[in-house]
């Protein structure tokens, strides 16, 4: 059975709406995937910068701890070990929640680069793998964020129409 092409001007309004229901349904699906994976990226790095803040004070001192046989300067090390917790917590909530998604993402992926320089100085392979993972969610996330639309840039894309 062949199917014949029908010129666009001579389509009927059931074939446009059938067209227009069936590009939503995709248009639906891409969206909510792109939600499921901007959360579990977004919950994760949230909760890493939590946890370490619950145990802030032995969160530093191992990083510098585990730091020391390198050539890193401790004090480096240290103002690094202050921050993380922060970033990863405020990073990971405005990824959670698709507010500033473009920044956010980006921010994310630049700061994988300093933890990744990391995990190689100590020669920790398995974590780099783990980590390279992440770099690779921040850019699948960056490059299809017009999927981004169950999220606060959503619903301010949508007010502002």
């Amino acid at each position: 059975m062949s199917q014949t092409h029908i010129p666009p001007s001579a389509r009927t309004v059931q074939d446009v709406s059938e067209h227009d229901i069936a590009h939503r349904e995709i248009r639906i699906d891409r969206a909510l995937g792109y939600l499921v994976l901007r959360l579990g990226l977004g919950l994760s790095v949230m909760l890493h910068g939590m946890v370490r803040l619950s145990i802030y004070n032995l969160f530093v001192n191992e990083t510098v701890k585990q730091f020391a046989p390198t050539f890193l300067p401790p004090t480096s090390v240290r103002l690094l070990a202050y921050v993380l917790p922060f970033i990863e917590s405020i990073l990971g909530f405005l990824v959670l929640i698709g507010a500033g998604t473009r920044y956010a993402l980006f921010l994310g992926g630049l700061f994988m680069l300093v933890l990744l320089f990391g995990m190689n100085i100590l020669q920790q392979w398995a974590i780099v793998e783990i980590q390279l993972v992440y770099v690779l969610l921040y850019f699948l996330l960056l490059v299809l964020r017009d999927w981004n639309d169950y999220s606060v840039d959503g619903l301010v894309r949508r007010r502002k129409m």
